[in-house]
This record gives C-alpha cells, sequence and structure tokens, in this order.
C-alpha cells in the first residue's frame, strides 16, 4: 500500500484539464498517513516509474503493488514541476 490516487497523465490532460506535461499517472490525492504521504508525494506529482517498471496507469500500478509484499522496498520515480524525483520507500499495510 502506497497510500495515493491517480488517472493516467492523458485522462488528466483531456477529461480533467489538468496542465500535465509528461507521461505518468497523475497523482490526485495522497493519504498523508501513508508512507507515499509522509515522503512528501503530493497532489499533481506524476508517478512514472517504479524500480524498473514504466507506469502510466492505476492499473499498472496496482500490479506492480500486488507483485510486491508488505515489506518491500521500491524505488519510486516522479515529476514535479518537470523536475524528475526518486524516492525509495517501503511498502505498509493499508
Amino acid at each position: 500500500y502506497m497510500g495515493i490516487i491517480g488517472v493516467s497523465s492523458d485522462y488528466a490532460k483531456n477529461t480533467k484539464n489538468y496542465s500535465v506535461s509528461n507521461d505518468g499517472l497523475y497523482i490526485l490525492d495522497v493519504d498523508k498517513n501513508s508512507v507515499a504521504g509522509i515522503l512528501g508525494l503530493t497532489r499533481g506529482d506524476i508517478l512514472y516509474q517504479i524500480d524498473d517498471t514504466p507506469i502510466f496507469t492505476f492499473l499498472d500500478l496496482r500490479n506492480v503493488l500486488y507483485s510486491h509484499s508488505i515489506g518491500d522496498k521500491i524505488t519510486v520515480h516522479i515529476y514535479r514541476d518537470n523536475k524528475q524525483m526518486e524516492f525509495s520507500m517501503t511498502l505498509g499495510e493499508r
């Protein structure tokens, strides 16, 4: 469990009219008490890769998370303000 809700960046651009310039999963909401919230991920970040796996949709994210167990460490790659950032996190329980 990471603690984020998101939509594909294409959906965010075309349907929600958000200003999105990178491909990936557009983060709409972050549980502030989750691992993602504690690390500082925020609405508007674009999650584009976990470890070596590209992320484009929420289904991509779910598939990657389901391939891991609670306590596994992953590396999350995001865009924030068109800058690439990388976070290491340990997956937690919901």
